[in-house]
């Protein structure tokens, strides 16, 4: 295990956490100043970059009162004359995520909106000598959370991570700050108690089809999740709406099959239904939640259950370990290399 980057790089995250949090806190008035007037918040971002995009733009709808959109990178970059001329032009940020700063269709997009003036931009990056950092109206780095593997693990939970920050800061209706502070000791937590289960689920033979549920509270982490199965273990993985799971996807469900579900608190009853839909179907499951119901834990026992009461809106970041996790020792199981995933780069240049 110490012959991998990664596995150390997942190790790191609770102590990365704190340091993130750290520098925000020195940030924080300069940020709240920057983003004081702005009326519409677009994320955009390419692989893990989108994946934080998307968890980004939806917990921004539950912390904020904005107009907010999310938006792969490229279509920013061919489409931005539409997608900025809808009512999104007026008093708009983009918040641009990539972990080298120097993706080709993020660098692209950021470029589009600087030429045509289309809106101020925010960018998050690990790198502080790339494009995105130098070009932004505002950046942020994210330099304690960089990486030597290929795979992405603490930089991705670390725009997150900000993500959370800066809207709960910015929010006049909600304020977690009691319950962020907390995010990287509970971080520390999952990782030490539930590693055991990552691995056993990571080494099961049988398992070589993964489908990650989610609400709209976590549907950037069932994405995220979804992208680190499918690159480090090279395995048959995709996500999906909790409930428009059952309207066709489940066709493909058998033995061979593993069905994670990131229960919310809204919609714990129909989750419920659908955990029992799938046993049935003869799926294993994996169930991610808080203060987990009893009448989960009678259809399996795979069940990471934080038990402390953390919102359904920032608690998904805490599952993400996990599934690194799973993921590194399904990689071994197969006897692939977790740092760096067949046909991957550290980032994506198009020349």
């Amino acid at each position: 295990m110490d012959n991998f980057s990664i596995y150390g790089e997942i190790h790191d995250q609770p102590e990365t956490w704190k340091s993130i949090i750290r520098s925000f806190r020195k940030e924080e008035q300069k940020i709240k100043e920057f983003l004081g007037k702005k009326d519409t918040f677009i994320f955009s971002g390419c692989g893990s970059g989108h994946n934080a995009s998307v968890y980004s733009k939806n917990i921004s709808e539950f912390f904020l009162d904005k107009v907010c959109h999310d938006y792969q990178a490229s279509e920013i970059k061919f489409y931005a004359p539409e997608i900025f001329s809808k009512g999104n032009i007026q008093n708009t940020v983009t918040f641009l995520f990539s972990r080298s700063g120097e993706t080709t269709e993020t660098v692209d997009a950021l470029k589009n909106i600087i030429k045509n003036k289309f809106s101020t931009s925010f960018g998050i990056t690990c790198y502080e000598n790339s494009f995105l950092y130098k070009n932004c109206d505002y950046s942020f780095s994210l330099a304690d959370a960089n990486e030597k593997a290929v795979t992405t693990t603490k930089s991705l939970t670390s725009m997150d991570l900000l993500s959370i920050l800066i809207f709960n800061s910015i929010s006049k209706g909600v304020d977690f700050t009691e319950s962020i502070d907390k995010l990287p000791d509970l971080c520390k937590k999952v990782i030490e108690n539930f590693e055991g289960l990552a691995k056993k689920i990571g080494e099961t033979d049988k398992i070589n089809k993964f489908f990650l549920l989610a609400n709209m509270p976590n549907f950037g982490i069932a994405r995220e999740s979804k992208l680190k199965l499918l690159e480090m273990t090279l395995s048959w993985a995709d996500c999906f709406n909790t409930l428009d799971f059952r309207h066709g996807p489940k066709a493909v469900i058998d033995k061979n099959s593993l069905v994670a579900i990131f229960l919310t608190d809204k919609g714990i009853e129909y989750e419920l239904q659908v955990s029992k839909e799938m046993k049935e179907l003869g799926a294993e499951l994996l169930i991610f939640g808080d203060k987990v119901p009893e009448s989960f834990y009678g259809l399996t026992e795979n069940i990471v259950d934080l038990s402390e009461n953390v919102s359904e809106w920032i608690r998904g970041i805490l599952f993400l370990p996990f599934i690194q996790l799973l993921s590194y020792y399904k990689a071994l199981k197969k006897g692939l290399d977790p740092d760096n995933p067949k046909n991957l780069s550290y980032f994506v240049e198009i020349k």
